[in-house]
This record gives C-alpha cells, sequence and structure tokens, in this order.
C-alpha cells in the first residue's frame, strides 16, 4: 500500500502587530496599560487561502487567565482562571517570554484540556473580539459546521488537535496561547539559540491591537469505496474474490491495494474501504481472482471518482457480477498483508465476509 506522506504540524503562531495605543507600562502610564485589546486571527497563510476561504473556518477564543500589573507597573502577573491548571508558574510576562515553543505548546494544551473535556460540551468562548480585557487567551480554529466531538482530536498520548474540512482536504490546528496586550519589542526580538526571546526593553511599548495567523498543517481528506459482488449462482461452496484497488489523484499514484472478499451465498456481498482513499481522485478497481468455478460477467475494470464523505455520492461504489461456470472445483484463499515499520512484517488474514476490512 502507498501510504499518504503527512506534513509535520506547524506549532508557531506567526503575529503580525497592528496600530498600537500609545501606552507604556512605566511611571504614569502604568494604569492606561490595563485598556482592552482587540484580536483578529486569520486561520491560515497565503499558500492555503483559497482553499480556506471555502473550507468554513470558525475560530473561537478562550479567556484562560486574568493580568493585573505588578508592583514596579513594568509588567503583567498572571493569574489562572478558575478551573483552569497549569504545571508550571505562570508569574509575569517576562517569565512567559523566556519559555521555548515546548513549553508554550504545554500549557496550550493544558488550557486546551480544560477547554474540550473529554466529556461535554466545551467551554464558552468570548464573544467580542474588539474588547479582551488584559489576561492569557486560547486560541482554537475548527470546522464551522461539525460538533465539537467531531472537529477535536486526541491523539493517543492525548494531545488536543482540531481540524476543518474542505472538499478535498483536512486542515489541523494545535491550540495556541497568546498575552494580550502583547508587548512589540518582545515579538519583535531576536531569537536565541535555546529559542528564547532577547530581553524585554523596559518601558516598551505595548500593542493593543493585534492580528495572528495560524499556520495548519493539511492532508488530503479521505472518502469511501464500496465493492459490490453479486453470485447469479451458488455453488455450494465457500469461494475467496480477489480485487486490485488503484487510485490516483492529479496525475500521481495515491492508492494501489489488493482486497480479498469471502463469498458464502448466492446474491450480493460487499466489500467498504472507509477513510482510504483521498476525495477527488480517480479510482479503478480490477478483479483479478474470480474464484475456483466462477467467471465474472465481464473482465473490465470498474471506475469511480472518490465522493465527499456525507454527500449524497457518498459511497462510490463499483459492481461486479459472477456466475457458476460449470466447472467443479472447490477452493478458499488467504489474503497477505506486508506492513514495513523497522523491518518488513507479513502476516496472513483470512478474507472478510463483507462490510468493512
Amino acid at each position: 500500500m502507498y501510504k499518504l506522506a503527512k506534513r509535520a504540524l506547524a506549532a508557531l503562531l506567526m503575529l503580525t502587530l497592528l496600530a498600537a495605543l500609545p501606552f507604556g507600562l512605566a511611571g504614569a502610564d502604568g494604569p492606561a496599560a490595563m485598556a482592552d485589546s482587540a484580536l483578529s486571527v486569520v486561520p491560515g497563510g497565503a499558500d492555503f487561502a483559497e482553499d480556506l476561504a471555502a473550507a468554513g473556518v470558525a475560530v473561537d477564543v478562550y479567556r484562560v487567565a486574568d493580568a493585573s500589573l505588578d508592583p514596579s507597573y513594568s509588567s503583567f502577573v498572571y493569574t489562572p482562571l478558575s478551573g483552569f491548571t497549569f504545571s508550571r508558574a505562570l508569574d509575569t510576562y517576562e517569565s512567559l517570554r523566556l519559555m521555548d515553543a515546548d513549553a508554550w505548546r504545554e500549557l496550550a494544551q493544558e488550557a486546551a484540556a480544560t477547554v474540550f473535556p473529554e466529556t461535554g460540551a466545551p467551554l464558552a468562548p468570548v464573544t467580542d473580539l474588539s474588547a479582551l480585557s488584559p489576561g492569557l487567551y486560547l486560541i482554537a480554529a475548527h470546522d464551522a459546521v461539525l460538533p465539537a466531538a467531531d472537529y477535536v482530536k486526541r491523539d493517543e498520548q492525548g494531545a488536543i488537535t482540531t481540524i476543518a474540512n474542505s472538499s478535498d482536504w483536512v486542515y489541523t490546528y494545535e491550540p495556541e496561547l497568546i498575552a494580550l496586550p502583547s508587548p512589540k519589542a518582545a515579538l519583535s526580538g531576536a531569537l536565541d539559540a535555546s529559542g528564547t526571546r532577547e530581553s524585554l526593553v523596559t518601558g516598551g511599548t505595548w500593542a493593543y491591537s493585534v492580528t495572528a495567523t495560524l499556520k495548519p498543517s493539511r492532508e488530503p481528506r479521505l472518502g469511501n469505496l464500496t465493492i459490490s459482488k453479486t453470485l447469479t449462482d451458488y455453488a455450494g461452496s465457500p469461494i475467496t474474490v480477489v480485487f486490485l484497488v488503484e487510485a490516483t489523484l492529479s496525475g500521481a499514484q495515491v492508492y494501489s491495494d489488493v482486497h480479498s472478499l469471502r463469498l458464502e451465498h448466492a446474491g450480493e456481498t460487499t466489500l467498504s474501504l472507509s477513510r482510504a482513499i483521498p476525495v477527488g481522485a480517480s479510482v479503478t478497481v480490477t478483479e483479478v481472482y474470480s474464484g475456483p468455478g466462477y467467471s465474472p460477467d465481464s473482465a473490465a475494470p470498474r471506475t469511480a471518482v472518490i465522493p465527499i464523505p456525507g454527500s449524497a455520492e457518498d459511497p462510490a461504489l463499483v459492481s461486479f457480477t459472477d456466475r457458476v461456470d460449470g466447472r467443479a472445483l472447490t477452493g478458499s484463499g488467504i489474503e497477505n498483508r506486508f506492513t514495513y515499520t523497522d523491518a518488513w512484517h507479513w502476516a496472513q488474514l483470512p478474507a472478510p465476509t463483507g462490510g468493512t476490512p
């Protein structure tokens, strides 16, 4: 089987700072720094813009920590809201700024675990992004149509991502944390060898109007194929038939595998390949073995195009019909499956008798 290559998730949040109010954090300007911030979120960069426009991406923002001015009026001190628990102290913005990307990702995951509990509905997001009081906020982009139970994903380690579907692609987002307001000096500072920002310039201005551009990863959206096999008559003994399934998309082969099906009666038996082949791919299915004593009505390959899951055309369907040809033969079959991890592994699988392999 040809496996689809997956692009690694891009975890960094790119911030474009827009016009900032002329307030500093030192001296008499300190209280003014408690003014509200405006946040806008772009769900993806220019490379995905056209497709994302049709994807229907919703962006939710959740307040996870309050911010107050520290005694020196030079920065903020953060206090988690009730229900949020973090493995490290949030402390001042300087302490957060010195964390590397992995530490920020860990805090975002801990916040997301509270926002998206394993059972029950997500917490309520903030509704007005034009007036956000100082604090830490979690950004979660997701499919605007799917319920949270479908757009929130957890991997084997419990890490949370969210997805959004276009017609041909699945976009995956990591939850992101952002501090508002954002210190312009810290955000524009260079990264040192450890991946942390240079020291914050004391008294530097802070941005109260921020645009965050998210960087999702994407991979082809997978659809469904059903292979229907009908025996016009039955010789009395089970048989195994074998199909070669190949698919191409934009001129490149994206799927190639052999599937077997065990037939135990006359009439129709189906084999379903669920979420296995990219949407829009052209599929060719060839019956390469009809079983002893049977012949196909037509040896011609069947073709189909994989539709969007849940659409009226879903799943793609190809049909074959076989008949007893008069040869008094019996037999069965075993499907050999090869997989590669650190080495090649081989296993024999009994042919499915219908349904999803």
